[in-house]
């Protein structure tokens, strides 16, 4: 074997640590960020009306969606009002669904003002009748993540 070869197995082993040190870091790094989970209010119906979810810290976030009913490959009006005092960097809003994976289906809103962030949203159409929903809401600080969870579900008319 070759001074040459030596090297190559050398820089090889090299990159093979260095990705695995970097892989460990990022997922450290991940797991660090704080995420902290808001309550529900008990009588939430989203696919009725807006809801409201509060913190630890007795701040709160309202999600609406409009129209009602709650419609299937529609444009959604998504709106996120959050007490005031929260220093929220950017909302993001995931629709997931619960008795079906539906993929990924994220929407970033827009601020309007210090407390109140708009956007769009489509939810795909089920084969089932009736989809359980949950839009779980990313409140993106410089301290981590906030998140709220809301469920709702919509029917498929076409059933």
């Amino acid at each position: 074997m070759t001074v040459k070869n030596l090297w190559w197995i050398v820089a090889i082993l090299a990159l093979v640590l260095l990705a695995l040190s970097g892989q460990k870091y990022l997922r450290q790094r991940a797991l660090s960020v704080a995420i902290t989970r808001a309550t529900l209010q008990q009588s939430c119906h989203l696919e009725q009306a807006a809801c409201t979810a509060r913190f630890d810290d007795g701040q709160t976030v309202t999600l609406n969606l409009s129209p009602r009913p709650i419609p299937l490959l529609k444009t959604l009006q998504l709106s996120v009002q959050l007490s005031s005092g929260q220093d929220i960097q950017r909302v993001d809003i995931d629709f997931v669904g619960t008795n079906m994976d539906m993929g990924f289906n994220r929407s970033k809103l827009s601020r309007k003002s210090t407390d109140f962030f708009q956007g769009t949203g489509v939810l795909s159409i089920c084969t089932q009748r009736r989809m359980e929903w949950e839009a779980q809401v990313f409140l993106h600080t410089k301290a981590g993540m906030k998140l709220a969870i809301f469920p709702f579900y919509t029917i498929n008319k076409a059933n």
